[in-house]
């Protein structure tokens, strides 16, 4: 069982795509290549449905075929398989077919995938009857088509049209019952596949597998140093923060939201959850702490003393200071504190030409 898909990416615009310089970056290399005189198959920075690159075809005059393949189903099993393409019908011009599967040799069509100019997809058997058409689908848009086809000459198959990387069906052909396709698919062709002359088309993103639909291609990702666009940052801070010198100040828990989007140079886009991180215990900061705070409040009870003249008992004493604080110099505050020790009161009385002093010691 196995997958294959290629995406283009690895190669240099305008450079014509070959077993190669398929391979890398761009997914699973080409096995099988055949060009008409006059055609060409190259990279092209125009039109991707992913990235950066894509598939361009062009045929003139001279009718031909223009293509690139896998071989695959070594085991020759009728089995299911199935095939992915992306195309814009205002890249299409003719009617072309983009995608093929053939014999071992390509000496027998097992089944056609055709796209009009008009947008018009359709699944054609071994015959190449038409054994499905979509209607038209919309130039200047993206859309995905997925196939599943069979390896008898009665088997189902089924057409999905979806736009863009949309994961519900835009059109869907149901259930094909008792489609011919000649026998099991050997070889797997993407390009214009069948002859033709005046035809273009661009192709991106394309596959095949044997083991389940391959659904909607992913977007490269691009390596490389990460920009990132950010909202501001909040922050509240808890534990104990100490600036060099002297204030310390008692803080409460620390954390931080982040959310919004990074980009990767190039194209690839990074989406962010909401993160936190929480800080408890102790930061120190050599040199000056300045921080946002919260409303301080602090009491003092106790005895103060005006040098050199007054020292009296005061009441309790509430001071708020709220803002942001730049401490260079010693500071501290305390909180409910008793001074002990020494106390100093004194009274100076004035009346007339009349002047005492006292002081007391406990």
């Amino acid at each position: 069982m196995a997958t294959l898909t290629n995406s283009f990416e690895g190669g240099t615009a305008g450079d014509t795509i070959t077993t190669g310089n398929s391979g890398g970056s761009s997914g699973d290399a080409w096995t099988l290549t055949g060009d008409t005189a006059g055609g060409s198959c190259t990279y092209s920075a125009t039109g991707p449905s992913h990235g950066s690159r894509c598939m361009a075809v062009t045929l003139g005059a001279t009718g031909g075929a223009v293509r690139r393949g896998w071989s695959v189903n070594a085991a020759d099993s009728t089995t299911s398989q199935w095939l992915r393409l992306y195309v814009d019908p205002g890249s299409v011009s003719g009617t072309t077919s983009p995608a093929r599967g053939m014999n071992v040799g390509s000496g027998a069509q097992r089944w056609r995938l055709q796209v009009t100019a008009a947008g018009v997809v359709s699944l054609h058997n071994n015959t190449n009857g038409a054994v499905w058409s979509s209607t038209a689908l919309s130039a200047g848009q993206q859309w995905r088509v997925e196939v599943m086809v069979g390896g008898t000459t009665s088997s189902t198959g089924r057409v999905w049209v979806y736009a863009g990387d949309a994961t519900t069906p835009s059109q869907d052909s149901g259930d094909l019952s008792a489609v011919n396709f000649g026998g099991p698919t050997r070889e797997i062709w993407y390009g214009q596949t069948n002859s033709a002359a005046n035809i273009a088309l661009r192709l991106d993103e394309v596959g095949w597998s044997d083991t389940a639909p391959l659904g909607p291609a992913t977007s490269p990702t691009t390596s490389g140093a990460l920009a990132a666009s950010l909202p501001p940052l909040s922050v509240a801070a808890a534990g104990s923060a100490r600036s060099s010198g002297a204030t310390t100040v008692l803080l409460p828990g620390l954390s931080a939201a982040l959310t919004g989007a990074a980009r990767a140079p190039g194209a690839a886009s990074v989406s962010l959850p909401a993160a936190s991180v929480a800080l408890v215990g102790g930061a120190s900061s050599a040199g000056v702490l300045a921080a946002g705070l919260p409303a301080v409040s602090v009491w003092a009870v106790g005895s103060a003393r005006a040098a050199g003249l007054v020292a009296a008992d005061l009441l309790p004493m509430v001071a708020a200071i709220a803002g942001r604080s730049a401490d260079t110099g010693p500071a501290k505050a305390q909180s409910a504190s008793d001074v002990a020790g020494r106390r100093r009161s004194a009274a100076v009385v004035s009346a007339g030409h009349a002047s005492r002093s006292e002081v007391t010691r406990g």
